[in-house]
C-alpha cells in the first residue's frame, strides 16, 4: 500500500465519521429547532385563547351585568361602571387582535371567525347606542352580548387544535368545557333574572332556559369524569355547596313555574350570582394563568434546549474540524518526511542498480527488475532476450580515447532506448555489451526489433569531442522461449543469446543472429522420444 492509498485511507477514516457526526449534527439541530418553533407557536394558541376566553367569559358579562344595572338605576355609579366595562371589553377586544397579528396566524377558518365577531361586535355598539339614548330595555341583553360570546367561544375551541403539544391541548380541551359551562350559568343567570323580575317566562325563552341548564349540567358532568385539577375541584365543590344548590333551586322553580314567594327574590338571585359571578371569573382567571404559565415553560424548555443542542453541535463540530486539521497535518508531515525518505533511497537504490555512464541498468539492477517482471509472466508467454555487442570497438578507443569511447557508449544506450519497446528492459551488460529482456515477445518478434536497432546503430553519426563524426555497428544475438512459470529462465536464455551473438560475429558482425525455436519441456520430451 502506497503513501497516498495510506493517506487516503486515515483521511476517510477521519472524515466520514466526522460527516456522519456533521450530518447527525444537522439533523438533532434542525429538529430541535422545529420542536421549539411548533411549541413557540403552541404558545401564540395558548395565549390567544386564554385572551378570548377571557373576553367571552369575564370581559362581556361583566359589560351585560353593568349594563343591566345601569337600565335599572342610571345613577353615577352604575354609569362609571358600565363604561368602565365598556372600556376594559373593547381594550381586550384590541388586545386580541394585535396578538393575532403578531403570531402572523393566516387560516381561513380564523378569518372568518374574526370576520363574525367584527359584525357581532358592531351589534354590541349599536346596542351600547341604545342604551346611552335611553331607547333599550334589559330583554336586549342577551341578544346583543351572546352571539359576540358564542363567536369567542367557537375561536377559543379553533385555536385549541391548533396545538401540537399533549399538555397544553389537554388545558385548551379542559378550558374551553369550563367556559361552555360558565355561559350556560351566564344564560340561566339572565332567563332566571328576567323570569323573577317579570313574574314569569315566554315559551321561547323558557326553552331557551331548558337549553341553557342542560349545557351546564353536561359541562358538569364532563369536567367532573374527564379532568382532576385544582380548578376543576373548586368548581365541583362549589356546586355542591350551599350557593351553588340554591342557585339550582331557582332554576328549577322557574322552570316548573314555581317561583319563589319572598319580594326580594330578585336581590337575593343577584347576590347568588355575583358570588357565582365572582367565583367562576376568579377560576377561569387560575385557568388562563395556568394554560399561559405552561405555554411559557414548555416554550422556555424548548428554548433551553434548543440552545443546549446548538451549543453541544457546536462545540463537536469544532472538536471534529480541530482533529481534522491536525489529522491532515500529521498526514502530511508524515507523507513529506516519506517522500524525502523515498527520494533517498530512490536515490540510492538508482546508484546501485544504474550505470552511471548510459544511465541504463546495470547488472545488480537488471537481476532485480527482470525478477519481477519474469515472476508476473502467467500462462503461457513469450520471453525473449536481446544481447549485442559493438563491432570493434576497443578500435574506438585505441584510436580516439576512452573519452570519446564514453560518449560511443552513452549515444549508443540512447539510439537503444528509442528502438526498443517502451515497456523492454535494457540494461549495459558489461563494457561495449548490452542486453534487453523483452516480455511477451516471440523470438520472431524478437529478431525484428534487434534488425531495427541495428539499422538504427548503423545510421547514427556519433559527434566525438573533437568534433569528428563517428559511425559504429553492432552485432546481435537473440534467444525466447515459452514458458508456462515465468521463472527460472532467464540464465538459459542468455547463455543462449550469447551463443547466437558470437554466431552473428562469425561471418563478419553487423548483423542478426535468432536461436533455433524451443519447445517447452513436454514438446521437447515428444521429440526426444521420436
Amino acid at each position: 500500500m502506497n503513501l497516498t492509498t495510506i493517506k487516503n485511507v486515515v483521511m476517510a477514516a477521519i472524515f466520514l465519521p466526522s460527516l456522519f457526526m456533521l450530518i447527525g449534527s444537522i439533523a438533532v439541530v434542525r429538529t430541535s429547532y422545529l420542536e421549539y418553533l411548533a411549541l413557540d407557536e403552541d404558545k401564540h394558541y395558548a395565549d390567544l385563547l386564554s385572551q378570548a376566553g377571557s373576553i367571552a367569559a369575564s370581559a362581556l358579562p361583566q359589560e351585560a351585568r353593568t349594563t343591566i344595572a345601569y337600565l335599572a338605576d342610571d345613577s353615577p355609579r352604575t354609569t362609571s361602571a358600565m363604561h368602565e366595562a365598556r372600556m376594559a371589553m373593547d381594550q381586550a377586544r384590541q388586545d386580541f387582535y394585535f396578538a393575532v397579528s403578531d403570531a402572523v396566524i393566516v387560516d381561513d377558518r380564523l378569518e372568518q371567525l374574526l370576520e363574525s365577531w367584527k359584525e357581532t361586535h358592531q351589534n354590541i355598539l349599536a346596542f351600547r347606542a341604545k342604551v346611552d339614548a335611553g331607547e333599550a330595555s334589559v330583554r336586549e341583553i342577551i341578544g346583543a352580548y351572546r352571539p359576540s360570546a358564542l363567536i369567542q367561544l367557537e375561536v377559543v375551541d379553533f385555536l385549541g387544535t391548533r396545538i401540537t403539544d399533549r399538555t397544553l391541548l389537554h388545558k385548551s380541551v379542559e378550558f374551553f368545557n369550563i367556559l361552555t359551562t360558565h355561559q350556560g350559568g351566564l344564560v340561566t343567570n339572565f332567563l332566571v333574572r328576567r323570569s323573577l323580575a317579570e313574574n314569569g317566562l315566554d315559551v321561547a325563552d323558557r326553552d331557551a332556559l331548558a337549553t341553557a341548564q342542560a349545557l351546564h349540567r353536561a359541562g358538569i358532568s364532563q369536567l367532573r369524569y374527564h379532568t382532576d385539577t385544582p380548578v376543576i375541584n373548586d368548581i365541583m365543590a362549589f356546586e355542591q355547596s350551599e350557593t351553588g344548590k340554591k342557585i339550582e333551586r331557582f332554576a328549577q322553580a322557574v322552570l316548573a313555574n314555581v317561583l319563589p314567594l319572598a319580594h326580594d327574590s330578585v336581590n337575593e338571585w343577584d347576590k347568588l350570582q355575583k358570588v357565582r359571578f365572582d367565583f367562576w371569573r376568579a377560576k377561569i382567571g387560575e385557568e388562563i394563568a395556568d394554560i399561559r404559565k405552561s405555554g411559557d415553560d414548555l416554550a422556555a424548555r424548548a428554548r433551553l434546549h434548543l440552545m443546549l443542542v446548538l451549543g453541544i453541535s457546536v462545540t463537536l463540530l469544532v472538536l471534529v474540524a480541530v482533529v481534522i486539521i491536525l489529522a491532515a497535518r500529521g498526514v502530511n508531515l508524515v507523507g513529506r518526511l516519506t517522500r524525502e525518505r523515498e527520494i533517498l533511497i530512490n536515490e540510492l537504490r538508482s546508484a546501485a542498480q544504474t550505470d552511471l555512464l548510459t544511465g541504463l541498468y546495470n547488472r545488480r539492477g537488471f537481476e532485480q527488475a527482470a525478477v519481477t517482471i519474469l515472476s508476473q509472466a502467467v500462462g503461457l508467454r513469450w520471453v525473449s532476450i536481446v544481447l549485442f555487442d559493438l563491432d570493434h570497438f576497443k578500435q574506438v578507443n585505441d584510436a580516439h580515447g576512452h573519452d570519446a569511447g564514453d560518449v560511443v557508449l552513452k549515444e549508443i544506450a540512447l539510439v537503444a532506448r528509442r528502438n526498443f519497446r517502451n515497456f523492454d528492459l535494457l540494461v549495459r551488460h558489461g563494457g561495449e555489451e548490452f542486453l534487453a529482456l523483452l516480455p511477451d515477445c516471440t523470438i520472431e518478434e524478437a529478431s525484428r526489433i534487434a534488425e531495427k536497432v541495428r539499422i538504427a546503430i548503423e545510421a547514427a553519426e556519433i559527434a566525438l569531442p573533437n568534433s569528428e563524426k563517428l559511425k559504429i555497428s553492432a552485432s546481435f544475438g537473440c534467444a525466447g522461449r515459452e514458458e508456462k512459470s515465468g521463472r527460472h529462465v532467464l540464465e538459459p536464455l542468455i547463455k543462449r543469446a550469447d551463443l547466437a551473438l558470437y554466431a552473428a560475429k562469425l561471418p563478419g558482425r553487423n548483423r542478426v543472429v535468432a536461436d533455433a525455436f524451443i519447445p517447452d519441456n513436454q514438446d521437447r520430451s515428444r521429440k526426444r522420444m521420436a
